[in-house]
């Protein structure tokens, strides 16, 4: 297997409706729901109890910055689908999943209709000639040439 390929081995899952997770006005997005998706698969392989993860292993694992980590861990506990807490000596923080509430918003986000669908197509406006317009410039009003 070429060096390539190996260095390409450990892609991590992205669930992109964790994008749109949101309680009022804070919305998980992208970033917050690439580091929840890291968080979900270890709360799985570890039977649902607290983890410990660096901030430099999160950051090869997923490979958000020290800003993004922060803003999106602020943003998943804002929501209540993450729990922190600060343990040992010297402390160090562990991460818990809160799957309860992160199925309730799955399971009320997919029962919301979607935006797109409710909101009324617009119509185009006719755009009118006001009396009495100058252009703005004389090649504005030479007729239209390609040169």
């Amino acid at each position: 297997m070429g060096s390539l390929i190996r260095l390409l081995d450990r892609p991590i899952a992205y669930q992109p409706s964790f994008a749109q997770l949101r309680v009022g006005k804070v919305k998980v997005g992208p970033v917050g729901a690439v580091l929840l998706s890291q968080l979900v698969y270890w709360h799985n392989r570890m039977d649902g109890v607290w983890l410990y993860k660096t901030r430099n292993e999160i950051a090869k694992e997923t490979g958000l910055s020290r800003d993004e980590q922060e803003t999106a861990r602020k943003r998943l506990v804002a929501i209540g689908v993450l729990e922190e807490q600060l343990r040992g000596v010297p402390a160090t923080m562990h991460f818990k999943i809160n799957a309860d509430c992160l199925e309730a918003l799955l399971l009320a986000q997919s029962q919301t209709p979607r935006q797109l669908g409710a909101i009324h197509p617009t119509r185009w406006r006719e755009h009118r000639q006001q009396v009495g317009w100058n252009p703005p410039s004389k090649w504005a009003a030479m007729h239209p040439t390609f040169f």
